[in-house]
């Protein structure tokens, strides 16, 4: 520490200047009155018997700026580390320098600077001379045991801290650790033996540096060599995959010019021959007569591929005269096979014609003679007698089953079980009948002419 803790700075203060303008004047203190705070700073100012606490937001012209008499700064840091040094004897005549450091911490800072507590290093040096027993325990020992010294002024200051641990005004102690110093012929004489130590190391870490400095530079060569080797051995390789990729290139183009001239002249003899006579391999005469024998084959050629043509030609023609003719056939066939069809078709109506007018010829005959049978049993039973004598008209009522209910239940209750049987019958098919007439009336008459129709175009 620099021995500002933890009160950092402590200004006093006159009366205040009347500040501002010629129209507004007021007492205010200066800008550079108010100490600057840092983060973990504040600054506390005594008004009269008050002390205020500011965290750096009162401005010059605050009434408590004004009206202040001094500002302190204090630091509330937590935590701080605070040494103090302190002599004791030994045992040798020479003195122990114990360093214990407290580990501080601002908790009221109003209190700390009401108090006093200006610096903390007084208070503590005061602190740790007030434990009982430190000086007789220390001066026992020789300066050699450093070891046991702080073994001792640590249990001793455990001890005290537990039955009366350090308060101060607004600050808060923790002691955290001892240091004994050496003295100045001890410090001396170690100072000698680390300095021989140190030559010792320093010559042996030179003697290991250039140990593994020439292991290094021996593995540089031999790295090196590898290297060449290599290299020489890549080069030796890329010289030969180069030469036999020119080897590769130039046989590529023999082979190329090879082929060209074989397809060049493999489709015409008298290109070879006149290469052949360039080349000095034919004479002239037998140039000439080669080239007479290949202009006789090449039209020989052309004679027999004309001829080929017009065959071909001729067969396409006359297998073009079968595919029509036998589309023609295949169209014959499919109109017969229709008119067949249609023939059929206008039989089945015919024939069906036929049947319908069987059919109601037959129920025709039946619906007449169920009236008559009706009419004479009901002329027989006497249940006409009080009806019309239009008999027409009766038997189109019984037909349709359209009679007077009352005699109809005289019909039926005057005849026995077996003549209601009798009865029921030709009513139920004389009602069958009325309704399947009315239906042919209504839709059987249009189909049956369709059909009478039809038979006379077929016939």
């Amino acid at each position: 520490m620099d021995g500002k803790y933890p009160l950092v700075e402590q200004r006093e203060y006159g009366a205040p200047r009347q500040r501002g303008g010629w129209l507004r004047t007021r007492p205010r203190r200066a800008e550079e009155d108010l100490p600057l705070v840092a983060p973990h700073q504040v600054r506390v100012f005594r008004v009269g018997e008050e002390y205020v606490e500011d965290h750096g937001r009162l401005g010059p012209d605050a009434p408590v700026v004004v009206a202040a008499s001094s500002v302190t700064v204090v630091d509330r840091r937590v935590g701080v580390p605070v040494g103090v040094e302190l002599s004791l004897p030994s045992a040798e005549g020479g003195d122990f320098t114990v360093r214990v450091t407290f580990h501080c911490t601002v908790t009221d800072a109003v209190a700390a600077v009401r108090d006093g507590v200006t610096v903390a290093e007084p208070l503590l040096a005061g602190y740790l001379r007030a434990i009982p027993g430190l000086v007789e325990d220390v001066g026992e020992l020789s300066l050699p045991a450093s070891a046991e010294v702080r073994r001792r002024i640590d249990a001793r200051l455990t001890a005290y801290a537990e039955m009366r641990p350090p308060v101060f005004s607004g600050l808060t102690v923790v002691p955290s650790g001892i240091e004994v110093l050496t003295p100045a012929e001890l410090a001396e004489h170690l100072r000698g033996v680390e300095e021989a130590r140190l030559a010792r190391e320093r010559d042996r870490q030179l003697a290991e540096l250039r140990r593994e400095q020439a292991l290094l530079e021996e593995r540089h060569r031999q790295e090196l060599g590898t290297l060449r080797s290599m290299y020489e051995r890549e080069v030796s390789e890329h010289e030969l995959q180069h030469e036999l990729t020119l080897e590769e290139r130039r046989n590529r183009f023999v082979r190329h010019q090879v082929d060209e001239d074989t397809a060049l002249l493999r489709g015409d003899p008298a290109a070879a021959y006149l290469n052949a006579f360039r080349s000095g391999k034919l004479s002239a005469d037998v140039l000439a007569e080669r080239l007479h024998a290949v202009d006789s084959q090449r039209a020989d050629r052309e004679d027999a591929r004309h001829q080929l043509e017009r065959e071909h030609l001729e067969r396409r023609v006359s297998f073009d005269r079968e595919d029509e003719r036998f589309h023609l056939e295949r169209e014959d066939k499919r109109t017969e096979l229709a008119r067949l069809d249609d023939l059929r078709e206008r039989q089945e109506r015919r024939e069906e014609a036929r049947r319908l007018r069987e059919e109601e010829r037959e129920w025709r005959e039946r619906r007449l003679r169920a009236q008559q049978e009706l009419g004479v049993m009901l002329i027989d039973r006497g249940l006409v007698d009080d009806v019309s004598p239009d008999v027409r008209r009766l038997f189109d009522a019984v037909a349709e089953n359209r009679l007077p209910s009352a005699i109809l239940t005289a019909a039926l209750a005057s005849g026995g079980d077996e003549e209601a049987q009798q009865g029921e019958l030709p009513r139920s098919a004389s009602g069958a009948g009325a309704e399947a007439g009315r239906h042919e009336e209504g839709c059987g008459d249009d189909d049956l002419g369709e059909a009478v129709m039809e038979e006379r175009l077929g016939d």
